[in-house]
């Protein structure tokens, strides 16, 4: 186990070096593929009209340009993502009330993204829930990560079947925990998946829509960065539920 743990270190370190090496070309290819684009645009105003195959040409390579920075975008997303994985958890952990970040992360998920905008989350939060420590940060990312998870989820199930999209966020207190409960209405997750999906870049999403990362950056701020627990129950065609659990006691 020590021998494992020591390798999983090493390795920690080897992502973060070769995230921050692969960074600077990345950004070199997304700041001169946009440059480029807007090249493009003034070179097609300053070209004669009647010069049809100049246009298609000058078109084609516009088209190609934007593809280099759309998937350079996503490879620094993944970068970003990388880095965000291998470094220690950063911050200040403070008294939070659970409900405001649940709130915050819900109003963010919805009005933050294209994909929420246009599917209602239900809020069922639990009375005197107090305040709790955590690196609020932290813990709102995970939510976010989970509410756009269950949306992308119940959108996919809203188009297959024409069920309506239905989320729920719910909280809860304990004596020794709070909970925070995210619940979809989507196609659910086979057994075989529900083993892998916490594992680094695992993801069932087709390439582009996904970089496989958040739900095990979720699991690495949990269980690593709270001493808390996540879980997730789900029989297939009939949605999923995950479980966050945070210690009350830091």
């Amino acid at each position: 186990q020590l021998i494992h743990a020591e390798k999983m270190a090493t390795l920690g370190e080897l992502t973060a070096g070769v995230a921050h090496e692969i960074k600077n070309p990345l950004n070199f290819i997304t700041n001169f593929s946009g440059s480029n684009a807007e090249l493009y645009s003034e070179l097609k105003e300053a070209l004669p009209e009647t010069n049809g195959d100049i246009a298609e040409i000058v078109a084609l390579l516009e088209a190609n340009t934007a593809k280099i920075h759309e998937h350079g975008s996503r490879a620094d997303r993944i970068v970003n993502s990388m880095l965000m994985h291998s470094r220690e958890t950063k911050g200040v952990r403070q008294q939070a009330d659970i409900n405001e970040i649940v709130v915050e992360a819900v109003e963010l998920a919805q009005h933050g993204s294209t994909a929420g905008k246009d599917v209602d989350v239900t809020l069922n939060l639990g009375d005197a829930m107090g305040s709790v420590e955590v690196l609020p940060a932290e813990i709102s990312r995970v939510v976010l990560n989970l509410v756009g998870n269950a949306t992308y989820a119940a959108k996919k199930q809203a188009k297959e079947t024409g069920i309506e999209p239905e989320i729920i966020v719910s909280t809860e207190r304990t004596a020794e925990s709070v909970q925070i409960v995210v619940t979809d209405n989507g196609p659910g997750i086979p057994p075989d998946v529900r083993e892998k999906i916490f594992q680094p870049f695992f993801t069932t999403k087709p390439t582009g829509d996904g970089t496989g990362l958040g739900l095990s950056l979720s699991w690495d701020i949990v269980v690593n960065g709270h001493n808390g627990t996540i879980e997730v129950e789900s029989e297939e065609g009939k949605g999923a539920k995950f479980i966050v659990e945070l210690p009350v006691q830091a």
